[in-house]
């Protein structure tokens, strides 16, 4: 969960399926849910007097993406129109070259 200050890791769950999740069921732990939520977790921080800010922020997660986890990059993967209701989308870590994934995850 990405609050406006912080980013809030969870213990991994199983998530709900679908297409890409079934196809690529090898990778699982390569792919992460990230929602975007207020400080207090609540859904929408985006819309209020900072918006032009947060606004910019989102948008500079969603282009850059983020690093978590020894230094894994997550970039932005998609998104099903569900999910941008509730204000989450999907990211997919990048193995660095030549590593063994089993190492790594």
């Amino acid at each position: 969960m990405v609050t406006p200050t912080l980013f809030h890791f969870t213990v991994a769950r199983e998530e709900e399926s679908n297409k890409v999740l079934r196809e690529f069921r090898a990778q699982l732990t390569q792919f992460i849910r990230l929602s975007f939520v207020q400080e207090d977790l609540d859904k929408g921080f985006y819309f209020n007097d900072n918006s032009r800010f947060l606004l910019g922020y989102i948008h500079s997660i969603l282009k850059n993406g983020f690093y978590a986890g020894r230094g894994l990059r997550n970039n932005f993967l998609s998104y099903s129109n569900s999910q941008l209701k509730n204000h989450t989308c999907w990211y997919l870590s990048k193995v660095p070259n030549g590593a063994d994934e089993s190492q790594i995850i």
